[in-house]
């Protein structure tokens, strides 16, 4: 079913700007929860969230793919997301994030770059000295945006 959705959702991504993150499904047979994850290299509107859950829905009911009754949500993935393609880090360079290392351990840094095999962070040290740490992707579990809040003046 997941499969399914996600071929779907890809054809009705307009053009090269916009990618899936992801499909999540839960709840029971008899209600199921839907929740489609879309992004795009310069971020999505809600208008383009819209467009694609109406596209979805309409889909859904032609094809009959739920007995029941379903709960279908189409949304950019938030802050509460980890970061999980490639795109996705590309688009947060410069910003700050939270590395969760398989061992368990954590850093946290500017993200710097993006290779196919690894990020690359600068970390604030001590005495604003600054230090670039490579990481391996087999390496970290899960990577988060750190929100800044911080108020000038």
């Amino acid at each position: 079913m997941r499969e399914k959705i996600e071929k779907k959702t890809e054809t009705l991504l307009e053009d090269d700007n916009f990618f899936l993150v992801d499909v999540l499904i839960s709840g029971g047979v008899s209600n199921q929860k839907i929740k489609v994850l879309v992004d795009g290299d310069q971020g999505i509107t809600i208008d383009d969230c819209a467009r694609i859950s109406r596209s979805l829905s309409a889909w859904f009911d032609e094809e009959d793919l739920f007995a029941d009754k379903y709960t279908l949500e189409v949304s950019s993935p938030g802050v509460e997301h980890p970061l999980k393609l490639t795109r996705q880090y590309k688009k947060n360079i410069g910003r700050n994030i939270k590395v969760i290392m398989q061992d368990g351990s954590q850093q946290e840094g500017l993200l710097k770059s993006v290779s196919d095999n690894a990020i690359v962070i600068e970390k604030t040290l001590k005495k604003k000295e600054k230090q670039t740490v490579e990481m391996p992707f087999e390496n970290i579990d899960k990577v988060k945006v750190l929100i800044s809040f911080k108020r000038d003046g």
